[in-house]
Formats: C-alpha cells, structure tokens, sequence
C-alpha cells in the first residue's frame, strides 16, 4: 500500500519557509516605513534657511537647507527648488527654518531703481581699490583720491613718487550696489567654504568681481564724472558688523 507521507512532510516545509519569508518581509517592510517610507511617502522636502535673515540680505548657498513637511502643513508656495532663492535679497526679516515663498524675495523689478535712480557701471579705470567681499545690496562710499607721480628722485636713490591728493569726508559718494558681477557676466554670490566655517560670513566667493553696478541719481553721475575728468579715482569702502 503505498503512502504519501514524505509529501505532506514536504509540503509542510514549504508552507513553513514561505511563513517565514513573509514573516521577514514583513518586519523588512515595517522597519522601510519607520525609518525611509513615512518619509518618502507622505512627507514633502521644502527649502529653508537654516539661520535667521535680516532685511536686505542676499541668500547664499550655505545659507540653504532642506526639511520633510507634512503636506497638511505646507504654506501656499512653498518653495522646493533652492535655485528659488539663491541669489535672492529679502524683502524682511525670515526666521530660521520657516517655510519660503517667493514673496519674502525682491523680484526683477523691484530690484530695479526707482524712476530718479538709474544703474551705473563704475569703468575699472576709475577704481583703486575695492573690497572682494561686496556683495549685491551692500551701501558702498566711493571715497575720491587723486594720484600723480612727482618727477623727482626721492632721498636715498629711490624711484618717481607717488602724491596722494585726498578729498574731505563730505566728498565720498554714498551708493547701493545693485549687481556685482564676475568676467562671465554672473553675480558674484557667496558659496559654502571649508568644513567648520561660520555661516552667513563672506569667506569664499563663486568668482571674482570684475564689475561693479550702482544704483545712483544723476547728479551722482555727473559728480563721478567730474572727479574722473579732473584726475580722481576711488577707493570703494563699505560698512559690516564682523
């Protein structure tokens, strides 16, 4: 008589190790959500900037940051692409880690002088000195000094000197900066440094500046023009909290 025993043993096994591969998969499947699958699934990344922002300031790639928001909580446009804001001058105070919207950022045209302001570029040969560290949005002096070099032979064999001629303090023109832009024609904006650097400083540039453009009235103009005519150029200075 013959018996189907070994069978049933085997099919036992099977049902045995498929009971235990879902098993696994199950606990697989409730670790992914815990730790990967909530997230992924339900949560939506947004920008925002991981220190506060004061008005006027210009968003910096270190400046930038990502988080996972429940969509119940998303403000009405919030923003998901840091290509949004980088670059962009705020309109007023952002606390750290708040959602974004285009609207806490100055657009095109309000970046754009009023009707009495015009934008200005500073010819290089105009200029001495600048700092590397402006930035768009910054308040500059354009300090007026005349050079010219003195046809004598100074003490002790040296060659032709050079005359500074400084103006008064009343002289400096007072201007905004409303694009610092490098040899390609991009703004110069910060970037992230070193590892360990400070945030929110102007340590390491995307380029060199290689032109500087003011926002200033006519009468600026005509003043810079006059002080060039008459052989002055500038010393550019600005003030920051260090």
């Amino acid at each position: 008589m013959k018996t189907f025993k070994p069978k049933k043993r085997r099919t036992s096994v099977i049902f045995s190790v498929l009971g235990l591969i879902i098993m696994i998969l199950s606990l697989v499947g409730v670790f992914w959500w815990e730790t990967r699958g909530r997230n992924e699934l339900i949560y939506e990344d947004v920008i925002v900037l991981n220190r506060s922002v004061e008005e006027g300031e210009v968003v910096s790639e270190d400046m930038i940051s990502k988080i996972e928001v429940d969509p119940s909580n998303l403000i009405d446009g919030a923003i998901r692409n840091e290509g949004d804001v980088l670059g962009k001058e705020a309109k007023h105070y952002i606390p750290k880690y708040s959602q974004l919207n285009s609207q806490f950022f100055l657009s095109e045209e309000e970046l754009m002088p009023k009707e009495e302001k015009y934008i200005f570029t500073i010819p290089v040969d105009w200029i001495i000195t600048f700092p590397n560290s402006i930035r768009k949005g910054d308040v500059i002096y354009l300090y007026p000094v005349k050079v010219y070099e003195d046809e004598g032979v100074l003490p002790g064999g040296g060659e032709v000197a050079r005359i500074y001629e400084y103006l008064n303090e009343i002289d400096m023109i007072v201007a905004k900066v409303a694009f610092c832009k490098d040899s390609g024609n991009r703004e110069v904006i910060d970037i992230s440094g070193e590892e360990g650097a400070e945030q929110g400083e102007r340590y390491y540039a995307s380029s060199n500046i290689d032109a500087i453009e003011i926002m200033a009235d006519f009468k600026d103009v005509q003043k810079l023009q006059k002080l060039s005519d008459n052989s002055f150029k500038f010393i550019i200075l600005y003030k920051t909290e260090i």
